[in-house]
C-alpha cells in the first residue's frame, strides 16, 4: 500500500470461495487466536484463520478508524459443503473478534446454488455472448448438469440478493459513525 493511499471511507472484502476450492480449508483451516491476541506474529499464514486474521489485521494497520465490513457468500453448490461451514466458522469467529461487520447473504438472502434452479438462474462459469457474465440467456455450457458451477454470482444474483445485503449492512455501519 503507498504511504500517500487516501483513507477509504470504508472496507469491503469476501473470502471463502477460492479458499474452500480443492479442499484448501479441509487440509488447512487452521484456529483462530486467542480473543485478546492481535499481534500477526502469532497468526499461522499457512491456514485459512491465520490468513483471515492477518487480512483484518493489515486492514487495520493501516486504516485503524476504517470501518470493514466481511462479505460472507452464499451456499455454494460447486463447493464442498462441510468445507464452507468450516469457512464460515472461523470467518464469523474472526470478525467477532476484530469487530468486523458482516453482510451476510449466507443467512440473509435465499440463495443457494446447490439447488439446480438457482446455479442456472444466479451463477456464472464463462461470459456470455454480449461480454458480460452468462445468464440462461446468453450462454449454453457444454456440461449443462454441472454448468455453471454455482461458485460465481452472476449479475442478476448480485441484483436480488446481494445489493440489498450489502447495501443494508452498509447504511448501518455509515450510521453508526454519526
Amino acid at each position: 500500500m503507498p504511504a500517500d493511499a487516501p483513507e477509504p471511507d470504508i472496507i469491503v472484502f469476501d473470502g471463502l470461495t477460492n479458499d474452500v476450492h480443492q479442499g484448501f480449508i479441509r487440509e488447512n483451516p487452521g484456529s483462530l487466536t486467542a480473543l485478546d491476541e492481535f499481534d500477526p506474529a502469532c497468526f499461522d499464514s499457512d491456514t485459512y484463520a491465520g490468513c483471515f486474521e492477518s487480512t483484518i489485521a493489515e486492514f487495520r494497520r493501516h486504516w485503524p478508524s476504517v470501518p470493514i465490513i466481511y462479505l460472507a457468500v452464499h451456499r455454494n453448490g460447486g463447493q464442498s459443503y462441510d468445507d464452507q461451514l468450516t469457512a464460515r466458522r472461523l470467518a464469523l469467529g474472526a470478525c467477532s473478534k476484530w469487530n468486523v461487520a458482516v453482510a451476510d447473504v449466507w443467512a440473509d438472502s435465499d440463495l443457494d446454488t446447490r439447488r439446480t434452479a438457482d446455479r442456472e438462474r444466479y451463477s456464472f462459469d464463462a461470459l456470455g455472448c454480449d461480454g458480460l457474465p452468462g445468464t440462461p440467456e446468453t450462454i449454453t455450457y457444454s456440461q449443462p448438469d454441472t454448468q455453471p458451477s454455482g461458485t460465481h454470482p452472476n449479475f442478476p444474483a448480485i441484483d436480488r440478493f446481494y445489493t440489498p445485503v450489502l447495501g443494508e449492512k452498509i447504511s448501518f455501519v455509515i450510521e453508526g459513525l454519526r
